[in-house]
């Protein structure tokens, strides 16, 4: 896996127990969850970003949460833990799937990330949790993207286009005499004053 130690990644569930953007996050507790999200939210909320660090000496990753400078560990259970340097708990695997996910105009390599053997896996929408390291490429449960912003923001552009038949293009926002009706990403009617974002109007984005 070829990454940069300052890079923020968003890790995504392959399977269909995982909402189409939804990405993994971390709980008040230090615990792990995936919670559907569009690419502005989680851009602003660091909990949805992952560090990524190498260690050539041992040839392990370490997975720090961006938000809270916690480590993805895993003792009996994976969850997040302050740590300076990774212990055994802290070593991830990342271990790359035979077979790329294709959906939209994304075309990148899935991977298992493990520790001590053990796999994250997707248990439902909003659950993860840890299970022994199953290498079939049909065990989706265990598949994770691990994208950069660039490829989470395509593929959620890819994913409000499919749900509301809107094309890509972005237009600047008109002004408030101009505006008319506006939808968010949802296609949800706008109401209330707006605020900073990108909405849907006479079927294209716009930029307030």
């Amino acid at each position: 896996f070829e990454q940069e130690d300052d890079t923020k990644y968003y890790i995504k569930t392959t399977d269909n127990l995982g909402n189409e953007t939804s990405l993994l996050t971390v709980t008040e507790n230090g615990g792990l969850a995936q919670k559907e999200v569009r690419a502005e939210e989680a851009f602003r909320n660091d909990s949805f970003a992952w560090n990524i660090i190498y260690f050539p000496k041992t040839a392990y990753y370490a997975l720090r949460n961006v938000g809270t400078g916690k480590m993805l560990s895993y003792s009996t259970q994976f969850k997040t833990v302050t740590r300076t340097s990774p212990t055994a708990a802290e070593q991830v695997q990342l271990l790359p799937s035979r077979t790329n996910f294709k959906k939209g105009k994304l075309n990148t390599s899935s991977y298992w990330i493990t520790i001590r053997k053990q796999a994250l896996k997707v248990t439902n929408q909003t659950t993860v949790s840890g299970a022994s390291f199953d290498a079939s490429d049909k065990n989706t449960k265990q598949h994770w993207l691990v994208l950069t912003a660039d490829q989470f923001a395509e593929f959620d552009d890819y994913c409000v286009e499919k749900e509301t038949g809107i094309g890509e293009s972005l237009t600047p926002d008109p002004s408030p005499s101009e505006r008319g009706t506006i939808y968010d990403l949802s296609g949800r009617k706008i109401e209330s004053q707006l605020k900073k974002g990108i909405y849907i109007k006479d079927g294209k984005k716009i930029l307030f």
